[in-house]
């Protein structure tokens, strides 16, 4: 759509020339899912160690251990 001085929009759309796009093929592909493998890291020696994390490479780091299952609480809902 080009907007000139001397023509309005709806002027403009009335005169435009629509171009339907072709419909496309819907197709499926398959999805084969491998359970990831994984090895969980070893805990580092932990400073101030609170129950839920603690502070590693001095205090460079801050680590949070999970039991397993487990996740963070969602940013900004605690």
């Amino acid at each position: 759509v080009v907007l000139t001085a001397d023509k309005g929009l709806a002027e403009q759309l009335d005169q435009a020339d629509v171009a339907m796009a072709p419909k496309s093929v819907l197709f499926q592909t398959p999805h084969v899912f491998a359970p990831s493998v994984f090895k969980v890291p070893d805990i580092p020696e932990l400073e101030f160690f609170n129950g839920h994390g603690g502070f590693a490479h001095n205090g460079q780091e801050y680590v949070v251990v999970l039991p397993p299952g487990h996740t963070t609480p969602a940013h900004g809902l605690t």
